[in-house]
């Protein structure tokens, strides 16, 4: 998922922390100095993965914890509407082109009863079973591929799946994928 402030939201950095202002209300809320540099950092190109990276390397902490650290605030503070989601990342006019591959660290074990697979986390420590088009979907992932991409590839090989529903539960499901690290996403700048 990638966040941004709100265009009605300003953020004021201070030493201890930092103070949102919010035009549409007149409401300001005070920001822990975690919370704060967690805000600065999403500037609407950056995951919240991403950000998370950045977190553990800067403090030293466990990816896991860094995690917890930029999701937990992260969704309520969009969910009271300061952050919003960026601009469609899935649209093919933007500059940077957002790839999903494989975690090499996971561990895998395929399921024959339902075409599916168990997927494991070490780093984590996370199971994941996924069904025959998320095992579709986590095999296509092997090399980088973009969201259109598999969204494409999902529709050729699963024909009785409402095609209209395809792009949401492709976007949901690589999304979810990505915030527990089991795929991971590669930016790439398209004008290079």
């Amino acid at each position: 998922m990638v966040l941004k402030l709100s265009e009605n939201a300003l953020l004021e950095i201070f030493d201890e922390g930092g103070l949102i202002f919010v035009f549409a209300d007149c409401r300001m809320i005070d920001l822990d100095k975690m919370t704060t540099d967690i805000v600065n950092k999403l500037d609407g190109e950056k995951t919240l993965q991403a950000v998370a990276r950045e977190l553990a390397k800067e403090k030293d902490m466990p990816l896991t914890r860094a995690k917890t650290e930029v999701q937990k605030p992260c969704l309520e503070l969009e969910r009271v509407g300061i952050l919003q989601k960026s601009p469609d990342r899935f649209n093919t006019n933007t500059a940077v082109e957002v790839q999903y591959v494989q975690n090499p660290k996971i561990v895998v074990n395929e399921s024959d009863h339902n075409n599916g697979a168990i997927l494991f986390n070490p780093g984590t420590n996370r199971v994941k079973t996924v069904n025959q088009v998320g095992w579709y979907i986590w095999q296509n992932c092997s090399v980088a591929k973009t969201a259109k991409d598999i969204i494409a590839q999902v529709k050729n090989a699963f024909e009785d799946v409402p095609h209209e529903r395809v792009a949401k539960d492709v976007q949901d499901f690589l999304s979810h994928m990505s915030s527990n690290d089991f795929i991971q996403e590669k930016c790439q700048d398209r004008n290079k």
